[in-house]
């Protein structure tokens, strides 16, 4: 692209005066404007001309003033979408800029309406993200509740569905505002609206069983886990067992024992098929010195209990700890 205005001189073979190199130096201050430069928009065609700065993911370099211009116009054509880089788009940068603000909330607001309340996930941090609070037993409840979780109205979803699955007994008894159990009212909305604290379930050293009787028919797999909220198990256990024999008859040849005679202060006493005999000039009475013979191949009864003792033993399978979350 060349200037509109001509040069002041043209020099030959001769010297260089100050004059002549002051008056051109002039010449081009006092011309050099957007008013002496050749016009980049001269006709509708040239107007419209653009390059594309970086075609094919390699930069395209302009070596005219025309060529950037050309570069700049292309992009312009990009952000605004327009057939032409000078006709005004159907919405500024502002307006764009609110509205994918707006959009953001959206998606937001539609991804966080697509999990409903309850639903929960192990989650690998110590604290909860946003709209999420930690399994850890403590409560819910609105603003008023006094709620150790959240005590805000938007824990009235997850309020109202542990309501509604859950029973008023074991981990899950509804608290008053002071945290004392108290009795469950008419509905869920009543129970928040009178500020009351529904407990949120306690995973914390736990591990997730689904239902034995889920979908209507036992499996019999844990046949305890037949509702919502039911806890069992522990980490160890104690092992203790005790034998217990009742009498066991013994033949002579199992017992090995010879013919052999026992002597008892009593004068009516039998062993085996042998007879009781009284003592000297006993008549019979107690403390007679009775003596009583059994023989080898006569049964004997013996009985034995025993007590095998008992040690604590580690039940639980190997595992990973992490965080478990609920939607609220």
């Amino acid at each position: 692209m060349g200037a509109t205005f001509a040069r002041v001189k043209t020099w030959g073979n001769e010297v260089l005066t100050a004059a002549d190199l002051n008056a051109e130096f002039d010449n081009i201050l006092n011309n050099l404007t957007p008013a002496g430069m050749d016009d980049a928009s001269a006709n509708l065609a040239a107007m419209q001309a653009t390059a594309d700065p970086y075609p094919a993911g390699s930069a395209s370099l302009a070596t005219s003033l025309a060529g950037e211009l050309q570069r700049l116009r292309f992009l312009i054509k990009q952000i605004t979408g327009e057939a032409q880089w000078y006709i005004d788009p159907d919405t500024d940068l502002a307006t764009v800029a609110t509205a994918v603000s707006g959009l953001t909330t959206t998606i937001t607001g539609v991804v966080t309406g697509y999990v409903p309340a309850g639903v929960h996930f192990p989650y690998w941090a110590s604290s909860a993200p946003t709209g999420w609070l930690l399994e850890d037993g403590r409560t819910i409840g609105d603003g008023s509740s006094g709620g150790t979780s959240r005590a805000n109205a938007d824990a009235s979803a997850l309020f109202t569905f542990l309501w509604t699955n859950t029973t008023n007994t074991g981990e899950f008894v509804i608290q008053d505002s002071s945290g004392a159990p108290t009795t469950r009212g008419a509905s869920a909305a009543d129970d928040f609206a009178a500020h009351k604290r529904m407990p949120l379930p306690d995973m914390r050293g736990r591990t997730f069983v689904g239902l034995d009787n889920m979908g209507g028919s036992a499996a019999s797999r844990v046949a305890a886990a037949t509702a919502i909220g039911t806890v069992a198990g522990a980490e160890t256990a104690d092992l203790h067992h005790t034998h217990t024999t009742g009498d066991v008859t013994l033949t002579a040849a199992q017992s090995g024992l010879p013919s052999h005679t026992h002597i008892i202060n009593d004068s009516s006493v039998a062993f085996g098929s042998g007879s009781a005999v009284q003592g000297p000039g006993s008549t019979g009475g107690a403390n007679s010195g009775a003596t009583g013979g059994t023989a080898a191949s006569e049964a004997h009864n013996h009985g034995a209990t025993g007590d095998g003792g008992s040690t604590t033993q580690a039940i639980m399978d190997p595992y990973i700890a992490g965080a478990w979350i609920i939607k609220y």
